[in-house]
């Protein structure tokens, strides 16, 4: 097996090893890896040194420590959603959030003393005292961009600024929520953040436009390699960036030298480059789906390929279903992690991917044009173009979000550790042979098996409260979304004997809920349950007896 493979497969291991199991545990498998690599037979110096390089940047780039009350620290953190990247310079093991500080969006350096530890919402906050922030600088190409995007927008809506800003610079923040659930739901949020695709169709318009210059090759394509680094500087190192980033540095690269790229080879660098540079990126959702969307095209559909040749004669028709195949194949080796995180399967999203997609590139091309023209002064000749080609692109998902069954919700799945096991099932499908291939569908039966820990006493969770004493009560104050009940089932609730809200909830989600009575409180009034006294005061349901505590206080 090629030196890169087991480079890749090894880091895998030792990652996911520091990120579910104990310090101890997770040093044991490396150890034992590293030496097997030494005494492997006919092993490779590279893979070696791969291994050393990987354990040292584990120790000395990742916090592996934990922090007690009173301890001085000083945290990055992302102010667009509260999330800490660094820990006293290190990056933090697993996922952590600054509670409680205003912070504006953009990164900011904060210094102080924890305080505490809380665990609220599946996530464990970090809350400081005698804080210190300081707003941590744009760099030079990302401020020179974003003056380039505004001007080039400054005649047109805002929505097509912001959503120029999301395609071309990845801040998709500011889109309205109604734009995100549109694409999410037809399978299209990958058009809206920078990934392989985005990438490719950038280096083919450099290219193109410096084929138009009287230079060499050699320098045309060092210039790409040039223009594309300061872009993926600009617009930040996120995982599906630096993995598109290093495969398309390995294209020009091969262009460069006369040698011709390989697709797994450029993958596998890029997966342990990656991991190089942040050795617990595995567990990030950006980087999961951005490398198996690939595996999918460079391991999976190849195969599907070579049937659909030697079945379907050339012409449109052909490309059309090859496309439709390579869509429909990237659906379903996704379907895990859609499954795991969102409860959603998309069913018809493929076939939106056909018409989207090139719509998509089109968008691309005549933004980013516009952009590289936008310094010699002519990006403005093609902004009339990137207006019309957005607006028929957000027409198209507007009207395909419509469509009912494009993917359906499913929300009896527990999420620990069930993505390895459905993963198992596919490459097992699609590699393995004879009874070894009805074997790989046993991961199946072993979700059946696994339960959901026991809800909490209280469960407080974004305007919403579950209280576990029979008889099973859920306080809303909103209206209940699907991400409340992925919330509600992954803390253990399966059924909710008492619904108190302020206005009726959906039958669909009462259903998915299993609600056996709803009760709708108007403003003033109050409902007992038992020991609990619950009132509505201005729209919002309270229990009696934590404002009376409040007072007392």
């Amino acid at each position: 097996m090629e030196t890169t493979y087991l480079a890749a497969l090894e880091l895998l291991i030792m990652s996911l090893a520091f990120c579910f199991f104990s310090l101890w545990i997770a040093t044991a498998v490396t150890v034992f890896l590293v030496v097997s690599t030494f005494f492997m037979k006919n092993r490779s110096k590279l893979l070696l040194v791969i291994a050393l390089l990987f354990v040292v940047r584990i120790f000395t780039g990742v916090d592996l420590g934990s922090y007690n009350k009173g301890e001085n620290i000083v945290l990055k953190v992302n102010g667009g959603n509260n999330k800490i990247e660094r820990i006293n310079r290190k990056i933090p093991r697993k996922a952590l959030y600054i509670y409680g500080n205003n912070l504006e969006d953009g990164k900011s350096e904060i210094k102080g003393i924890l305080q505490n530890k809380i665990e609220k919402n599946n996530r464990e906050y970090y809350q400081l005292e005698e804080v210190y922030t300081t707003p941590i600088p744009k760099g030079f190409v990302n401020r020179y961009l974003d003056e380039k995007i505004s001007t080039l927008t400054r005649e047109y809506s805002g929505d097509m600024a912001k959503f120029y800003r999301a395609v071309i610079l990845g801040e998709k923040g500011n889109l309205s929520d109604k734009v995100k659930n549109m694409f999410s739901y037809t399978g299209t949020s990958h058009l809206i953040v920078i990934s392989g695709l985005h990438i490719g169709v950038i280096i083919a318009i450099i290219l193109f436009l410096t084929g138009k210059l009287p230079l060499q090759r050699e320098l045309r394509y060092f210039i790409s390699a040039v223009i594309l680094t300061l872009y993926t500087v600009g617009v930040g190192l996120a995982p599906s960036v630096l993995r598109a980033y290093i495969m398309g540095m390995c294209y020009i690269g091969g262009e460069l030298f006369y040698e011709k790229p390989d697709p797994k080879k450029s993958l596998s660098a890029a997966f342990v480059i990656s991991l190089m540079i942040n050795p617990v990126s595995v567990m990030e959702l950006s980087f999961q789906m951005s490398f198996m969307a690939v595996v999918a095209i460079i391991f999976i559909y190849p195969k599907v390929e070579k049937k659909l040749n030697s079945s379907v004669r050339g012409g449109f028709i052909k490309k059309v279903l090859l496309f439709a195949a390579m869509s429909l194949t990237i659906q379903i080796f996704l379907t895990p992690i859609f499954l795991v995180y969102f409860r959603t399967i998309p069913i018809l999203s493929f076939l939106v991917n056909l018409v989207a997609i090139p719509l998509g590139v089109l968008f691309v091309q005549n933004a980013f044009g516009a952009l590289v023209l936008s310094v010699v002064g002519l990006g403005g000749i093609l902004m009339p173009t990137v207006n019309l080609s957005y607006h028929i692109l957000l027409k198209f998902i507007e009207i395909t979000s419509n469509i009912p069954a494009l993917s359906v919700n499913y929300y009896g799945i527990k999420k620990s550790g069930m993505i390895i096991l459905l993963y198992s099932v596919i490459f097992g499908m699609a590699f393995l042979r004879g009874r070894w291939k009805g074997l790989s569908v046993i991961p199946l039966f072993i979700l059946l098996f696994i339960d959901g820990p026991d809800p909490p006493e209280i469960l407080d969770y974004k305007g919403i409260v579950y209280y576990r004493e029979k008889p099973g009560i859920l306080v809303s104050g909103k209206r209940i979304s699907d991400r409340d009940i992925i919330f509600l089932r992954d803390n253990g609730v399966k059924a909710i004997e008492v619904l108190i809200s302020t206005e009726k909830t959906d039958e669909k989600l009462k259903k998915i809920l299993k609600v056996s009575e709803e009760l709708i409180l108007f403003e003033g009034d109050e409902v007992k349950l038992k020991t609990r006294t619950f009132i509505n005061i201005k729209g919002k349901i309270v229990e009696l007896e934590r404002i009376e505590k409040t007072i007392q206080i």
